[in-house]
């Protein structure tokens, strides 16, 4: 074997034994670094959706969602599973979504995304919960502001961890994520009818009485175009407002009253 050819295998067989020095010292330490701390943090900080009630629950929650995770201190860190505990976590009412890491200094990082809210349901007078654009409940939020729609009609029991049933108000919910500003700044509240029709109130302003308009629930989106249209093109421009009642069922024509 020619001298060139030696000195490459002795150099393979260091290298190989400083690999293996150095995995088994890195198993050991990583053996030995214990959990010493869960630190809960949020997106809303590098969201513009900071003022939301979503952002505020996740704030004020940050030890419930510790806890939640079921993380104990002094165990090993590295024998944490970090999908175990974002899966603990998604069970939060308030947490659309979780990401969990470790570092080497023995915290456990747990960020959390809250869920949006879209509509406000309200029961006998009261705002119960909120539901966001996949139909999940989440808690009423009493102490933040917010601009919502308020729905009436529906009374499902709040559930933490499941949609609600009606594909209705999950239709709707998912639709107010991309309606015209314009269609949402008209509707104030909404009302279930148990025909399967949709009750709009529309916005009163100082000059502008709310109106109750009538739309079927498995066409929403072009009635509520339609509503867009009518309002700006007849009720705004002719200054009419004596109308009460506006009937979107149909589609060849506009019934008022």
């Amino acid at each position: 074997m020619k001298a060139s050819a030696r000195r490459w295998i002795y150099r393979g067989v260091i290298a190989l034994c400083v690999f293996s020095i150095l995995a088994v010292v890195g198993w050991h330490w990583r053996a030995g670094v214990l959990l010493t701390s869960v630190e809960v943090r949020d997106s809303c900080e590098s969201s513009w959706f900071t003022s939301s009630p979503g952002c505020a629950a996740l704030l004020g929650d940050a030890g419930t969602i510790a806890r939640l995770a079921g993380a104990e201190t002094n165990v090993a860190l590295y024998s944490v599973d970090p999908s175990v505990i974002a899966d603990r976590v998604v069970r939060h009412p308030w947490v659309r979504s979780a990401d969990v890491s470790r570092t080497p200094t023995g915290r456990l990082v747990i960020t959390v995304s809250p869920r949006e809210p879209r509509l406000l349901v309200v029961q006998r007078g009261t705002p119960v919960y909120f539901v966001d654009e996949d139909g999940y409940r989440m808690p009423f939020v009493e102490e933040v502001a917010y601009d919502l729609p308020l729905l009436y009609g529906l009374n499902e029991k709040f559930h933490p961890i499941e949609p609600v049933k009606s594909s209705t108000v999950r239709a709707l919910a998912a639709m107010m994520v991309d309606l015209d500003p314009a269609i949402d700044a008209l509707i104030s509240e909404l009302e279930l009818r148990s025909s399967g029709e949709i009750l709009i109130h529309t916005t009163a302003a100082k000059d502008t009485p709310s109106i109750e308009v009538r739309v079927q629930a498995d066409d929403l989106p072009n009635q509520l175009q339609k509503l867009r249209a009518y309002w700006t093109q007849h009720a705004v421009k002719t200054r009419d407002f004596n109308i009460k009642h506006v009937d979107l069922r149909f589609d060849s024509r506009i019934i008022t009253r």
